[in-house]
């Protein structure tokens, strides 16, 4: 199962380039996927239609309420973060959801983290449990509401739990957040996929080039295993 609309680049053969993690990284995010060189006939159209990447996730809905008092930016760019949640590698945690939900997961997919939350506890309430937490939890499940209303997508646990090193997973994390919250819902300024691809390069930029040098060798776990949200949700919480 992998998010709808992801949208990155690529790089050599032997490089690992980050979106977002998955993030989506639809982001974290998540991460580019590594890609050899187009053979010289290729099409560019072809390449066009190459399969695209993980850790970018979907643009999060803004929710206002007692328990979002700050919006998030609408506005692309928006200020680096000025805060980074600390590394914890995901702890061992029962993981309820069959594939089923995540079907319904990803039908869902986009609308506030309260509507996702309570489909999913209509259909599996252990699984909602487990896929939907907030920013203030002491754990973070797959899907995380921020305290700036975002909905994030936790590439960098998928990563760690199904085996990259804790640098990838820590790498990987800052960088979608880096990018969540610098690109996080466009709807004035820069489109979504030209501020991802831009602050790659620019606010995001240590993420990356972190993100670049633990992840190198995981190609499988970033393209495949962890390659969009309803993966994150499968591997942390059960149904892949």
């Amino acid at each position: 199962m992998v998010s709808r609309r992801l949208l990155c680049g690529s790089l050599s053969a032997f490089a690992l380039a980050a979106c977002n993690a998955l993030v989506g990284f639809d982001d974290f995010e998540r991460v580019r996927r590594v890609a050899e060189p187009p053979d010289e006939e290729e099409e560019p159209e072809e390449r066009d239609a190459a399969p695209r990447d993980a850790a970018v996730v979907d643009p999060p809905v803004v929710e206002a309420g007692p328990d979002a008092p700050e919006l998030a930016s609408t506005t692309c760019p928006a200020s680096a973060p000025a805060y980074y949640p600390a590394w914890k590698f995901p702890g061992p945690r029962a993981r309820p959801c069959t594939p089923a939900d995540l079907t319904s997961f990803l039908t869902h997919e986009g609308q506030t983290f309260e509507s996702q939350k309570s489909a999913m506890e209509a259909q599996n309430a252990a699984c909602a449990a487990c896929a939907f937490t907030l920013e203030t939890d002491n754990e973070w499940g797959p899907i995380v509401k921020t305290n700036d209303g975002r909905v994030f997508v936790s590439f960098g646990h998928c990563y760690a739990r199904a085996g990259a090193p804790e640098a990838c997973g820590d790498s990987a994390l800052e960088l979608e957040w880096c990018l969540q919250k610098i690109c996080n819902v466009c709807t004035d300024g820069q489109s979504l996929a030209d501020c991802r691809l831009a602050e790659r390069e620019k606010g995001c930029k240590r993420g990356l080039d972190r993100t670049l040098a633990a992840c190198g060798n995981n190609a499988q776990i970033i393209n495949n295993t962890c390659r969009g949200s309803g993966d994150v949700v499968g591997v942390l919480c059960g149904g892949k």
